[in-house]
């Protein structure tokens, strides 16, 4: 099992990178298959200009032809994370034969 997390044009902290890579392990301790789980943060627009410029992306390779591609957009990285790990978690539920439980959920970020 491999999990990579890249940044670009931001920084973010170590506990959310952290936070991050603990989503990525349940997933893949909870679904079978999973080899492969790349998670990509940027802000697409550089650090000076808002908007809805924060982006999650998160690609799933796995046995049995697994292709999972998600991307979410926010104006709040935190909120970008979350609807990218909601939604991987459907998609994976619905690619399954066997439903996937007991994912922990997104973090609700202060």
């Amino acid at each position: 099992m491999n999990i990579q997390i890249s940044v670009r044009r931001m920084t973010i902290p170590r506990v959310m990178k952290k936070i991050v890579r603990e989503l990525c392990s349940d997933i893949q301790n909870k679904c079978n298959g999973i080899q492969n789980i790349d998670v990509k943060i940027e802000n697409i627009n550089g650090h000076d200009i808002s908007g809805m410029d924060k982006r999650c992306h998160l690609k799933v390779r796995g046995k049995e032809h697994l292709a999972v591609d998600v991307e979410e957009l926010d104006e709040d990285l935190h909120s970008a994370i979350d609807s990218a790990f909601r939604r991987l978690k459907q998609v994976l539920m619905l690619r399954s034969a066997k439903p996937v439980r007991n994912l922990i959920d997104p973090v609700v970020w202060n």
